[in-house]
């Protein structure tokens, strides 16, 4: 990463519908300071407007696709980390332009002092979105099972315990016969369950295409030691590939693996 001083150096806070910028010479001073829209073109036209520049803003929601449309407009892009940060983290006057000139002031001599970090490409990212969005599906199936159940417990029938794969069918296989009125009650919930089901068998498929080749345990399993899935470190290890597969439920999702990539 470059150290000498660039002509033109450029600090951006990242917002859902806007960005503050500010705009730095090479002697430091302020030449420009405004906000714009959170779209591709006034991206666009501000790289027409500073050819070249270095550019820098935090890790955010909207970083990684802004980090890589600007590259291939030809610009030296940071990624701050924040959290390193303590003058942007626990700076006494924040605010949205004060923390655009404090990027752009700190990103001027020397980037390292942001702790840059690294985006994954755009094809990791629709690789892990698709193990996200799985994992969404049966934390929500999740969530309606233990309602079933607490329900069912309300009115005096208890269920076993079975595979969350087959639980809609227990159900109603057991109620069919001795509460028909309470299975057309839960029936709802219990057609919501077949679908979540079958909507996280359709997310598999892709899932297991992403490793090479799928180990007894499971198509999911050992799927973060895969080096189809570029990966890098935001916190200690821990977790695993349990959840993918419906097994223990980790305590902080910050522990599991699938999310620092």
């Amino acid at each position: 990463m470059k150290k000498t001083i660039p002509a033109t150096t450029i600090g951006l806070d990242l917002g859902d519908k806007k960005h503050s910028i500010c705009v730095l010479n090479a002697d430091g001073e302020i030449i420009d300071e405004r906000t714009i829209t959170n779209q591709r073109e006034s991206l666009r036209r501000l790289s027409l407007k500073c050819p070249g520049a270095r550019i820098a803003h935090e890790v955010g929601s909207h970083s990684p696709w802004i980090s890589r449309f600007l590259k291939e407009l030809g610009h030296e892009v940071i990624v701050a980390n924040p959290r390193k940060l303590r003058a942007i983290y626990a700076s006494d006057r924040k605010s949205d332009r004060n923390d655009a000139r404090m990027i752009a002031r700190i990103a001027r001599p020397d980037p390292q002092l942001l702790y840059p970090v690294q985006h994954g490409s755009e094809k990791a990212q629709r690789d892990l979105l698709q193990i996200k969005l799985r994992d969404n599906l049966m934390r929500q199936r999740v969530d309606i099972i233990s309602s079933v159940r607490f329900t069912l417990k309300s009115m005096g029938r208890s269920l076993p315990s079975p595979n969350t794969q087959c639980f809609a069918k227990r159900c109603r296989t057991i109620l069919n016969g001795c509460d028909a009125p309470l299975l057309t009650m839960i029936e709802p919930s219990l057609q919501l369950i077949d679908l979540l089901t079958k909507n996280i068998r359709e997310l598999d498929r892709p899932i297991e295409r992403l490793c090479d080749t799928p180990s007894s345990g499971g198509p999911l399993d050992r799927i973060v030691d895969r080096p189809s899935i570029p990966s890098r470190p935001l916190g200690e290890a821990g977790g695993g590939s349990q959840k993918l597969r419906g097994g223990p439920q980790s305590t902080s999702r910050n522990t599991n693996p699938i999310y620092r990539l």
